[in-house]
């Protein structure tokens, strides 16, 4: 009966060929059957020199400062967006196109249910040049502490 709060997808805004800036949308959805409140996320986005999922680093959650306001309620199935970005270059753009490299987005979304009790669903996402060629752009990623 609790609300459940997770990552309903990932888009790009500004793809990494794109004035030297990779831009995402993260979509929360509330999957549950009742209202989450009070709900702040925390989301990073970066590049990473590394082509293989396996040698990809579980990346560090953000802190409670860089998290976002917090939001009095996300009803059942509504969704919530945040974007972030970070500064790329053509260079590092061409390494994730040709298999070089990875994009990551990582973070957090913390929300109460209705019975005040507290709830964290922490991810990460990985976007490379194999997940661009299988049209599923971004893939998740176990971290091992995932929640929700």
């Amino acid at each position: 009966m609790r609300a459940y709060v997770d990552v309903d997808k990932l888009e790009f805004i500004e793809t990494p060929e794109s004035e030297g800036i990779v831009k995402v949308k993260v979509i929360f959805r509330n999957s549950g059957q009742t209202p989450a409140l009070r709900m702040r996320t925390a989301t990073n986005v970066g590049i990473r020199d590394v082509a293989d999922e396996d040698m990809l680093p579980i990346m560090p959650l953000p802190d409670n400062r860089s998290a976002s306001a917090a939001r009095p309620r996300l009803g059942r199935d509504a969704t919530f967006v945040d974007i972030v970005e970070c500064d790329s270059t053509p260079s590092l753009a061409d390494r994730v196109m040709n298999g070089d490299a990875t994009i990551v987005v990582w973070g957090w979304t913390d929300y109460y249910d209705v019975f005040e009790r507290k709830q964290r669903t922490v991810f990460q996402y990985l976007c490379n040049a194999g997940t661009l060629e299988s049209g599923q752009i971004f893939k998740p990623m176990t971290r091992g502490d995932e929640t929700g």
